[in-house]
């Protein structure tokens, strides 16, 4: 990794203005603002506000101020806008969703929700996140907290309309939980392409059948040596085009991780555009992993999932910062590569314990 030389270098003062968030965060809590994003950068512990305190140079009084208080009128979504108006050209939409578990907040108000992840169900906070991809640049632009399931499909379009707003789309990937024949609908409006897995027990029609079929029985004739193989990434694709009553015509991907792989060893891809390759839609797949990458970066590095604190808008507040001070980096990593974690520990030393926020330059990534 190159080293930074300090007249070009990211200060978090400047990303912040240049993102119009010192006209969004009232005068006496722009330093406290950029101070608790320095306290989660620094801290190599659980980010509780304490140790966030101590590392920002900030007395906890005021840090839980902020966060519990003051903090309550800033709001989240004008501040992601201003990311999504920093995207220069169309990009890519991830969408999916995880959960602050309750034994961090016992406290809080909880409900039941599946983590799919653990398959269980957890007592926690859902919040429905989106990212944009555009090459290599990586940035949160959509956090909104889900209260019940038909939340995730209505908070999805609306995450999308926002994003119209400013920006254009030109694919959404999501999960097989994002599968909804509103959002399908709502994206075909938009004239915007979906990747996603379908369910299995699914019933599709083919073009030379009229009868219902699973998955699983509309790929059975074909033979084992009707599948292309891709010796990059090491699997046997082959796509159909199909209709299901809710989703309208798809293409559907099979795909085998081996020549003779068995049925339950295969994962199907399906993509509201018939006109993508199979490869193609293969690929969007394996994208969708970079929001995975989010979430691991956020919760090993930036105390995403360890906030300590009681109330529902603090755990809000906490969820937002980590995901603003994930931004910050990426811009960083953007620009002169390694890892989210290794910046973090590099730039360290170019945090001091100061209030003074013009103070905070990042001097050098070795």
């Amino acid at each position: 990794m190159t080293n930074i030389n300090i007249h070009e270098s990211i200060t978090l003062e400047k990303y912040i203005h240049e993102r119009n968030m010192n006209h969004n965060i009232e005068s006496e809590d722009y330093s406290l603002f950029c101070a608790y994003s320095i306290g989660i950068i620094k801290a190599e512990i659980k980010p509780k506000l304490k140790v966030i305190a101590k590392e920002s140079g900030f007395d906890v009084v005021d840090i839980s101020e902020f966060i519990n208080g003051t903090y309550n009128e800033l709001k989240i979504s004008l501040l992601l806008r201003d990311e999504i108006k920093k995207i220069n050209q169309k990009a890519e939409i991830i969408f999916d969703s995880f959960i602050v578990p309750r034994e961090n907040n016992t406290k809080t108000k909880t409900s039941k929700v599946y983590c799919s992840a653990q398959k269980r169900g957890l007592d926690g906070i859902e919040y429905l996140v989106m990212i944009a991809v555009l090459d290599k640049k990586i940035k949160v632009v959509g956090i909104k907290r889900l209260k019940t399931k038909p939340d995730l499909i209505n908070e999805s379009i609306n995450l999308v309309n926002e994003y119209l707003t400013y920006k254009e789309i030109s694919l959404v990937m999501a999960d097989n939980h994002f599968f909804h024949e509103v959002l399908i609908n709502h994206l075909r409006e938009k004239n915007i392409d979906f990747v996603s897995k379908p369910k299995k027990s699914h019933v599709w029609i083919s073009a030379s059948s009229s009868e219902g079929l699973k998955l699983s029985d509309c790929f059975k004739n074909i033979p084992i040596d009707g599948y292309r193989h891709s010796s990059k990434y090491k699997v046997y694709t082959r796509a159909l085009i199909l209709t299901h009553r809710l989703y309208g015509t798809c293409k559907i991907v099979k795909v085998k991780p081996s020549y003779k792989a068995e049925e339950s060893k295969c994962f199907y891809i399906v993509s509201t555009n018939i006109n993508l390759s199979a490869m193609s839609i293969f690929k969007a797949k394996k994208k969708r992993w970079k929001i995975e990458t989010v979430f691991r970066d956020c919760s090993q590095n930036l105390g995403l999932r360890a906030c300590q604190c009681t109330s529902s808008k603090a755990i809000d507040n906490n969820v937002f910062m980590s995901f603003f001070t994930y931004n910050f980096l990426s811009e960083i990593r953007e620009k002169y590569g390694s890892t989210i974690g290794l910046i973090k520990r590099k730039i360290l030393k170019g945090f001091s314990y100061t209030t003074n926020v013009s103070d905070l330059f990042i001097k050098e990534i070795a």
